[in-house]
């Protein structure tokens, strides 16, 4: 086979002549079929899989408090304050000596 021959083969048959369509169609009926099987093995792992005490800690439903649940408060805080009284505190007997003026100079 000379090269003149081969090349007019490899001319004969173009890839480039296939439309998008020809060429992405069987890709994307492909991919939509693997997807499909891929989400029908997973449900029906998912329907029957244990329920409760069978399953591990990552794979059980959470359990989570009603939105109304408010804790118990430590202290309990009085019914009714009616005013807050400044603490009073006792001076001690340095604070109350006055220091004598400073004699202004004239």
């Amino acid at each position: 086979m000379t090269p003149e021959e081969a090349s007019a083969i490899l001319n004969n048959v173009r890839l480039d002549d296939r439309t998008k369509e020809q060429v992405y169609l069987p890709v994307f009926v492909l991919f939509g079929l693997t997807f499909l099987l891929v989400a029908i093995l997973l449900g029906k792992k998912m329907l029957e899989r244990g329920e409760g005490s069978e399953l591990p800690n990552w794979a059980r439903p959470a359990v989570t408090r009603p939105k109304d649940y408010k804790p118990m408060p430590h202290a309990l805080p009085p019914h009714k304050v009616k005013r807050i009284e400044p603490r009073k505190y006792r001076k001690r007997p340095s604070q109350t000596l006055r220091r004598p003026p400073i004699p202004k100079s004239d």
